[in-house]
């Protein structure tokens, strides 16, 4: 969960970053980036559907690490 208690807007810009059992890494490419915005003392939680050419549905992941790249606040 992410929030903005302090500011009037905040803007995240994510990656949904993670790497598939047996496989390679996923989710950081430039079609995988994510954008949300929150009022003041919003709360949300950031999920993302993926769906990695080549990967059977409901592929073990090693690991899931989102990357942040960018935090706005205004």
């Amino acid at each position: 969960m992410i929030g903005s208690p302090k500011c009037a807007f905040c803007a995240v810009n994510w990656y949904p970053r993670y790497a598939i059992r047996a496989g390679g890494i996923n989710g950081d490419g430039f079609s995988s980036a994510q954008s949300t915005g929150f009022d003041s003392g919003e709360t949300r939680s950031l999920n993302a559907k993926q769906s990695p050419k080549g990967v059977r549905r409901f592929t073990r992941l090693a690991w899931c690490r989102p990357h942040f790249q960018m935090i706005e606040s205004g």
